[in-house]
């Protein structure tokens, strides 16, 4: 932990943008793996009507703002971070990538089981399969251009479902639309009520999982967005 992710949408565009436009491609990337996540904010992020909050960025496992990580996580707890791609902290424009998300995973958040909310067991997960980058690039050549198709809507669409078809084939797999659980910090009658919600742990040093070919990776879990959208709020984060 203590990296980035995205749901698939947010990690084909980071594939599309940053890292096959090398060959190699960026930090010898070579598969994506896939994980289902369980996350639960810190009760005082909660209580500001966030279930996320800012997402940072890990480089090569350090946290790099914007702002000052330790601090915020000393205040609200080690939170899982989220953005809509289009939106505050990068990228600030339109991706053509409808719905798309980026996630921060600091690895004090991290614990096993269901996450209690607390300051350091905000998140945990386990893996949901994995796709080789070679095979997506081969059923998805378009995935390598830097032309009129990358602001094409239905096209990028394409290449999302493209990935999540490849996800699909894959035996050891879960169902295709991954649901993963979020317990949020609703209060009803005094006790915490458990809600399917939807979150992720992109690229950074990652646990293997079993048949894992050697190689970095790329992370990410499905979201459902109908569920758990990324509610970050800058004014109830920042603006106290």
């Amino acid at each position: 932990t203590n990296v980035n992710a995205a749901n698939l949408a947010g990690v084909i565009w980071y594939m599309q943008h940053e890292v096959v436009i090398t060959d190699p491609p960026k930090f010898g990337i070579d598969r994506i793996l896939r994980y289902k996540v369980k996350t639960k904010a810190p009760q005082r992020l909660f209580e500001k009507g966030m279930n996320f909050g800012t997402r940072f960025a890990y480089d090569s496992q350090k946290c790099t703002g914007p702002g000052n990580c330790q601090y915020e996580y000393n205040k609200w707890g080690y939170f899982v971070g989220c953005n809509n791609l289009g939106d505050w902290p990068y990228p600030k424009f339109d991706v053509h990538y409808p719905g798309a998300v980026w996630y921060s995973l600091p690895a004090d958040g991290e614990c096993s089981g269901v996450p209690t909310g607390s300051d350091s067991c905000t998140y945990s997960y386990e893996p949901a399969g994995q796709i080789l980058l070679s095979d997506l690039l081969a059923a998805a050549p378009s995935i390598r251009s830097d032309g009129p198709d990358d602001s094409d809507y239905s096209r990028n669409a394409a290449k999302v479902a493209v990935a999540q078809a490849l996800f699909d084939k894959q035996a050891h797999a879960q169902p295709a639309e991954l649901r993963v659980e979020s317990v949020s910090g609703s209060l009803v009658n005094g006790s915490i009520a458990e809600k399917v919600d939807g979150s992720a742990p992109a690229n950074g040093s990652v646990p293997e999982s079993d048949g894992a070919q050697e190689g970095p990776a790329l992370e990410l879990a499905e979201i459902d967005l109908m569920d758990a959208a990324c509610d970050f709020n800058y004014g109830a984060f920042y603006r106290q």
